[in-house]
């Protein structure tokens, strides 16, 4: 397994930080609909441009607590298509915090590095409009934590934007780069 970056959890009932890991994903270990995930990893991951990442734990390798598909959309327009956290890691019952932010932050890490021209560094997603509470929440709290900013509406959607640069001090606070070493 190779891990691309080390990622910075919190176990929330010990309240002390669990060193995790970000890595490529096999088509096989990724979860479904039926496992109660949201978003179907297995086939969104089959996308022409997906690039699909797993969080887990160094304890636990085989464990996911969070999934990403991200896309370098023709033209080199970075785009982060899916982010979920585990079932488990979510309401008051969940397992670990700041699984979300790690893999957005590492979304925002390779929209740096694969975004070109005009492109690099910045980051665009998609909020599906959901009913009004759960859309309003979700928009409230990419403005509010990560600085996103509202690109565009629709009548299905809303498009966000994020810069890169300033994501740098949320970057370095919950990854630490590993360059391909193998565990």
């Amino acid at each position: 397994m190779t891990i691309l970056t080390e990622a910075l959890i919190v176990s929330a009932t010990e309240q002390k930080t669990v060193t995790a890991c970000i890595r490529a994903a096999k088509t096989v270990e990724l979860p479904t609909l039926g496992d109660g995930w949201i978003f179907d990893f297995k086939r969104q991951s089959q996308l022409p441009l997906a690039q699909t990442y797993v969080l887990t734990t160094l304890e636990n390798s085989t464990r996911i607590e969070g999934c990403l598909i991200f896309e370098l959309k023709i033209g080199g327009g970075p785009w982060m298509s899916f982010v979920e956290v585990a079932p488990h890691n979510t309401g008051s019952s969940k397992q670990y915090e700041h699984v979300g932010t790690c893999l957005i932050m590492w979304a925002c890490e390779l929209s740096l590095q694969q975004g070109t021209n005009h492109n690099k560094g910045f980051l665009m997603f998609e909020v599906a409009h959901q009913p009004f509470v759960v859309h309003e929440k979700l928009t409230k709290l990419y403005r509010q934590k990560y600085g996103a900013i509202r690109y565009a509406t629709t009548d299905k959607s809303t498009v966000f934007l994020m810069a890169q640069h300033q994501k740098k001090d949320m970057i370095n606070h919950y990854l630490r780069p590993k360059n391909s070493e193998n565990h």
